[in-house]
């Protein structure tokens, strides 16, 4: 059973951080172009190290 919680509060954590990379790339289609490029890069990097970890 503890595993069991802790696998939940894992799924749910990422589920949230799935959301959150939603709603950032919504908001993210509002910036002019090349801005939206760096800031898209640096989304990019940011979530491969999460994967890395």
């Amino acid at each position: 059973p503890k595993a069991r919680k802790e696998l939940r509060k894992f799924l749910t954590l990422l589920l949230d951080t799935l959301n959150i990379k939603d709603e950032l790339i919504n908001s993210l289609k509002q910036l002019d172009d090349d801005k939206k490029e760096e800031v898209f890069a640096l989304i990019t990097k940011f979530f491969k190290s999460l994967e890395n970890d």
